[in-house]
């Protein structure tokens, strides 16, 4: 008698669905991780923007050895308004509240040198929260009145890290001296702290 073994090829119903629930894990954990990568780097392209309009005003108020103002607006066309919520930022010589589209240096008031901010960066979805909506540096590179600005940057879909989030959500810091950091408040204490 022979025996005969038939051999069987291909897979069986329930190992193509063991197949899909895993593969859909993995998508999902990654679809998550995406998500929050895409988020904090818009995060970072916002606090990025945010520390080099303080960097270009801090120089222009050197190198023209005179005030220049650092503002949050609400837009940078002819309707914005300075607000400490706003995403957009404005580097002028006088207060460009409902101006904030007349880019000529020449002109009269208000004097604008760059504007920047927002979806201009690629910082969709940022939420920014000043102390202040108006930093002004003098031709020392100091700050006006001795004042400091702390600006924090998160996003407006998801929670930060120190809130029990996932988001790295940062802050940027001036002093009286103009010196201007960017740090993450989540980090505890040690390098790279607030």
């Amino acid at each position: 008698m022979l025996n005969r073994r038939t051999q069987q090829h291909g897979v069986t119903l329930i190992e193509i669905i063991i197949g899909l629930v895993i593969a859909s894990s993995l998508l999902m954990l990654g679809t998550v991780g995406f998500r929050d990568w895409t988020q904090n780097a818009r995060i970072r392209a916002e606090a990025e923007s945010v520390r080099s309009g303080l960097q270009l005003a801090r120089v222009t108020a050197v190198q023209v050895n005179g005030p220049v103002r650092f503002q949050f607006t609400t837009s940078v066309d002819s309707e914005c308004a300075l607000s400490t919520t706003g995403v957009y930022w404005v580097v002028s010589q006088a207060n460009p509240a409902g101006q904030c589209d007349n880019t000529n240096t020449n002109a009269n008031p208000p004097g604008i040198f760059q504007v920047g901010g927002g979806d201009m960066d690629g910082a969709t979805n940022a939420a920014l929260n000043s102390d202040q909506n108006t930093l002004v540096f003098t031709g020392t590179g100091q700050t006006q009145g001795n004042t400091t600005m702390t600006i924090n940057i998160s996003n407006s879909l998801g929670t930060c890290r120190a809130a029990g989030g996932t988001l790295h959500c940062l802050r940027v810091t001036v002093s009286t001296g103009g010196q201007i950091r960017m740090c993450d408040p989540a980090v505890p204490d040690g390098i790279g702290t607030c």
